[in-house]
């Protein structure tokens, strides 16, 4: 239906927006703020909720655990760069980073 609204010029959309225009031109705020509420979720749609794996956040803090221990011990002294890159190949390799 998409393609074939699309293929005949006409975009919903599109259409919702003019809508809204012309209500609000008219003094329409309800029919307005309805136009747009409707369009609201095409421009802004809703964060989607994530899923974290439990494991790999033990996986990451442990890691991180272990870094700020090497450097208030003076242990390693690389930049946080190379500390962050360590830690993501570690996560890799114990199958904790996808």
């Amino acid at each position: 239906m998409a393609e074939k609204l699309l293929s005949q010029g006409k975009c919903p959309v599109e259409a919702l927006v003019r809508l809204a225009e012309e209500a609000e031109a008219d003094g329409d705020r309800s029919q307005a703020i309805n136009a747009w509420k409707t369009i609201l979720p095409f421009v802004h749609p809703k964060p989607k909720a994530v899923e974290i794996d439990p494991e790999a956040v033990v996986a990451l803090a442990r890691l991180l655990s272990e870094e700020k221990i090497r450097a208030t011990e003076g242990v390693d002294d690389a930049p946080w760069g190379q500390m962050l890159e360590r830690m993501r190949k570690s996560l890799e390799a114990d199958g904790n980073l996808a």
